[in-house]
């Protein structure tokens, strides 16, 4: 057994060495670490680049993984280990170290993406669909990293070694197929809405019966949240199939409703309120003026109708509902002021007071 595995035995000297470079390694590795992140930020400021200079810190922990792992390596070369564990230590050294320099990599495209949006936000205002087109890029350097990572590993690991895994393919592949058409309707789908750009990160818009705040668009699916801060995945085949209304890109809002009036209000009186909400409306610096239409719109079940539709100028929902608030405020103060009362819907029952005899 102890043949199989080791050439010579273990001796003193052995463990010596191993205790030795285990412990230059942990002491040095703060240091190195801390001159290549140093090393690096110097470059990128000598060449302007001051993003990836913040982003260079989100790689301290993976050096330091690369340089622990390194130590455990040559500390393993020095235990006389037959030419087949020899081997297969170098192989999974390898590997390890494919994965955590994808993983380093990785996570400084995410803080890099993190800076540069947080940094920029007056350039993707002006520009939307950077705002949008930006983190598809990141996403797509990230699956060819791992794509690259994937790749190494599979040609390290050896052809023999993945057999198997061709084999699954080849039983699945009509499965495969068919996914893949899904897939590729929804990749159109995003295509489609950067072309024709039907609409950004941040757009408020509606697909179907669900509307909200366009949080980010994906290759597959876009993340959309509603009002009720519930999050909505739909994929990017629906755009390309139905119509998307997309609130954000119209510019003004909209509001139409009905106020009911006693019937007992006067003719006078209603005028007079119908007046005075369109001065009051027309006043409003946040309404668009020519937008303006109250009218004594008829005679209701219950009530005196008054249509009042008018525009705000703002796309934003929140603003919206502000404005709107405001202005059924001043209804009801013009209300107060003209001594006139809302209706609400009321059944009158007439009985008849005749008695037979």
């Amino acid at each position: 057994m102890f043949d199989e595995i080791f050439v010579n035995s273990i001796n003193v000297n052995t463990i010596i060495k191993i205790v030795i470079i285990l412990l230059i390694f942990l002491i040095f590795k703060n240091i190195i670490v801390k001159f290549v992140i140093n090393f690096a930020k110097k470059l990128s400021d000598k060449w302007n680049k001051s993003i990836i200079s913040l982003s260079i810190d989100s790689t301290d922990k993976h050096l330091k993984r690369i340089i622990i792992i390194t130590g455990i390596y040559c500390a393993l070369l020095v235990i006389p280990f037959n030419a087949a564990i020899v081997s297969l230590i170098i192989k999974a050294y390898r590997i390890l170290m494919v994965l955590i320099l994808t993983g380093g990599l990785l996570n400084l495209l995410d803080t890099y993406n993190h800076i540069v949006i947080n940094n920029n936000n007056d350039l993707f205002e002006k520009k939307p669909v950077l705002k949008t087109l930006y983190p598809l890029i990141i996403k797509g350097l990230k699956f060819l990293l791992i794509l690259i990572a994937v790749v190494i590993i599979a040609v390290d690991l050896g052809f023999e070694e993945l057999k198997s895994l061709l084999a699954g393919v080849g039983i699945g592949g009509v499965a495969v197929a068919l996914a893949a058409q899904d897939l590729l309707k929804n990749i159109f789908g995003g295509f489609v809405i950067l072309t024709d750009r039907t609409f950004n990160t941040g757009d408020f818009i509606k697909i179907d019966s669900n509307e909200g705040s366009v949080e980010e668009v994906g290759i597959r699916s876009t993340k959309v949240r509603t009002i009720e801060q519930e999050l909505i995945v739909v994929p990017n085949s629906k755009f390309a199939e139905g119509s998307v209304i997309n609130f954000s890109k119209r510019g003004n809002r909209r509001v139409r409703q009905v106020i009911g009036v006693t019937y007992s209000t006067s003719s006078v009186k209603l005028k007079a309120v119908i007046d005075k909400i369109t001065d009051m409306l027309k006043k409003n610096d946040r309404v668009l003026a020519d937008s303006v239409n109250v009218k004594f719109d008829g005679f209701g079940n219950s009530s005196l109708d008054i249509i009042v539709v008018y525009l705000v100028n703002t796309p934003e929902y929140g603003i919206y509902m502000e404005i709107k608030e405001e202005v059924n405020f001043n209804i009801i103060s013009i209300f107060e002021e003209e001594k006139v009362e809302f209706a609400f819907p009321s059944l009158s029952v007439y009985m008849n007071n005749n008695t037979n005899k």
